[in-house]
């Protein structure tokens, strides 16, 4: 599971993942077990069998004052803020084939892979759908190697939200896209700031 926009390994508020939730290969829902450190991380592990694992985070809210400066909190709460934000994370990390096309959830930003990546190898295309609440979300590009190289962008979504993205890395891929969601009449968010990955580890096999 790849989230945030680093290569470290950093500490985080444990509340944060407020979801996890795996399928196996045919849909049947498996129950993930969490083990929450004190030091600020969480162990998610899938039971044998899993096919998808699924991880909702809340980031919590944000607000800008005038000078552009942004604090943690409710832009309601903060004098002087003139913008409002919430930020919210989701991951997809395909773990085995599945059967038949895979059922998106509905909400928030997805990625959806349309075919499985675990026969592909690097320099092979993989075909994704991205979704809103459901719904396709066009002219978007998402980054093919957020890991290690992040000026690296897929061709534009077309109307039904989809795309091809090259595969870059050997074994870890992550795919990723952040969407800034408008919000009206709302006392704390003027937007969503969604970011959304799909993570993968490609079959490379060690040479004799």
């Amino acid at each position: 599971m790849v989230v945030g926009f680093s290569s470290n390994d950093e500490a985080y508020a444990v509340s944060k993942i407020t979801a996890a939730r795996a399928v196996t290969g045919n849909g049947r829902p498996l129950e993930v077990t969490r083990r929450d450190d004190p030091l600020g991380y969480v162990a998610l592990k899938p039971p044998s069998g899993a096919a998808l694992l699924f991880v909702d985070m809340d980031y919590g809210f944000y607000a800008r004052d005038a000078a552009g400066k942004f604090k943690a909190g409710r832009k309601s709460a903060l004098p002087g803020s003139v913008f409002g934000l919430q930020a919210i994370k989701q991951n997809l990390t395909v773990l085995g084939p599945w059967e038949g096309a895979l059922r998106p959830r509905g909400k928030g930003l997805e990625i959806v892979p349309l075919e499985s990546p675990l026969a592909l190898q690097r320099g092979d295309s993989l075909k994704v759908q991205v979704l809103l609440d459901g719904s396709p979300l066009p002219g978007v590009r998402l980054w093919e190697d957020f890991v290690s190289n992040d000026a690296l962008l897929s061709p534009e979504t077309d109307k039904s939200g989809i795309t091809r993205v090259r595969l870059a890395a050997d074994t870890l891929n992550v795919i990723a896209l952040e969407y800034d969601q408008k919000v009206s009449a709302d006392p704390d968010r003027d937007i969503y700031r969604h970011f959304s990955t799909l993570s993968f580890s490609l079959n490379h096999p060690e040479p004799d």
